[in-house]
This record gives C-alpha cells, sequence and structure tokens, in this order.
C-alpha cells in the first residue's frame, strides 16, 4: 500500500530519518525518538509514542544474514527480551522493516492503528 508524500526524501536517508518524515507530513505528534522508555532498563526505542505506551521500531539490515545489527543472534535476542519487558509494562512494539518504511505501507499501519491503541490504553 503505497503512499504518495508531498515530499520526496533522497532514496539513500537513513531510514528512520524518513519515517521520521512520514510521521510529521502525516500530521502525528507526541513522539520522542532514540528514548527510553522502560522503567529501569536502558533500551532504546527508535520512535516512543508515551501517550500510547507504543514503541515503534524500524528493523533495518533484515537480508545481512545475521551478520548485524537486529539479524544477528545477540541483536535477535535483545531484542525479544526488551519487547518482553515492555509487554510485561504494558507497552505495546511494533516492528516495521525498511521496505515497508520505504513503500509507506509502515505508516498507513500505523495509522489504522493509533486509534485501536487509544481505546486500549484509555479503555471504553
Amino acid at each position: 500500500m503505497a503512499k504518495k508524500f508531498k515530499k520526496k526524501v533522497p532514496q539513500d536517508s537513513p531510514v528512520e530519518e524518513e519515517f521520521d518524515w512520514q510521521l510529521k507530513d502525516a500530521g502525528i505528534k507526541g513522539y520522542t525518538r532514540n528514548t527510553t522508555f522502560i522503567s529501569g532498563r536502558k533500551f532504546r526505542a527508535d520512535f516512543w509514542f508515551p501517550f500510547l505506551r507504543l514503541a515503534v521500531e524500524v528493523d533495518g539490515g533484515v537480508w545481512l544474514g545475521g551478520r548485524g545489527g537486529h539479524t544477528s543472534g545477540r541483536g535477535y535476542q535483545s531484542d525479544r527480551l526488551r519487547d518482553q519487558l515492555a509487554t510485561m509494562q504494558g507497552i505495546t512494539t511494533l516492528r516495521f522493516t525498511s521496505a515497508q518504511i520505504r513503500d509507506g505501507s509502515a505508516l498507513a499501519y500505523l495509522l489504522d492503528y493509533i486509534p485501536i491503541r487509544k481505546g486500549e490504553v484509555n479503555g471504553p
């Protein structure tokens, strides 16, 4: 599901920068970037929406074959631990690939999910 954006972000820009720009272009506010979000831990979220208790992660390098980042054994295990600790504190983590950011499907999913998550956090 592609989305037409008002401004073209250079293809070689870091994918987190591109997603930040997409969020701003869509009028989404109230998030911080690359910040700690789990009490008592140093784990950082690429995008943290405190009012939604929602962490968004951009999992780049999924085609590196385990040679780094989120796809290495250590990175994968660390990400799972982080997600589990977040869940125990009522935080939901959404993970998107670079391809999903670049084709606009991550933003489309997030736009659909925000009203759902608001209901989960705020109750009926």
